[in-house]
């Protein structure tokens, strides 16, 4: 049975090492194409249980864990994240950061996507002091041929839920791709949604 909840900071801690294997799962794939070290996975999810105001909305078929969405304020993030919009002059207290989702293929287009934004959301909400919501998205050649057919980006589905592509906030950040030797730097495009 499927069902999906939200954890706070020390919560989510008992989750850490599946997590860990489930984002270098599905991180794997295109668009990201990550070769990703489990050691390295549970020391960076440690800042989301060290983190009071975070949030780690997880996924469960029964009691094994098929999906993740994450999120804490941006000044908590790493300084990768945080350098394009100090540079633009944006006050990063006014940003809450929506970290990686990331859901098992089989699972996908059952709505989880949906109830990953709107549990992070209700998050930000209860928590007040936030202006804006904010995720990056890595920017890939459309005509790479590594990209998979039948791939759809999900553009227009961060369009519906009020998200827009700000192209003068990009982050960068390296990592080591399938069959690469070293890391290299990807841009990710900042997308922005503005709280009422």
């Amino acid at each position: 049975m499927l069902r999906v909840e939200s954890f706070k900071g020390k919560e989510v801690e008992k989750y850490i090492p599946e997590i860990a294997k489930l984002r270098i799962e599905v991180f794997a794939e295109w668009p990201y194409l990550y070769e990703g070290d489990v050691t390295y996975e549970e020391q960076y999810l440690k800042k989301f249980s060290n983190c009071s105001e975070s949030v780690m909305v997880v996924a469960f078929d029964g009691d094994k864990v098929i999906g993740v969405s994450s999120g804490l304020p941006l000044k908590d993030e790493d300084a990768a994240v945080i350098k394009p919009f100090k540079e633009n002059g944006e006050k990063i207290d006014d940003y809450f950061y929506f970290s990686e989702s990331v859901l098992k293929k089989e699972y996908r287009g059952r709505g989880l996507g949906h109830q990953f934004f709107d549990k992070r959301e209700e998050h930000v909400k209860k928590h007040g002091g936030f202006k804006k919501i904010c995720f990056c998205a890595v920017v890939r050649d459309q005509s790479d041929p590594r990209k998979p057919g039948g791939y759809s980006q999900l553009d227009s589905f961060w369009k519906k839920r009020g998200y827009e592509k700000n192209r003068g906030l990009i982050a960068y950040f390296s990592w080591k791709e399938h069959g690469d030797e070293k890391e290299t730097e990807k841009p990710l495009c900042c997308w922005v949604r503005e709280l009422s």
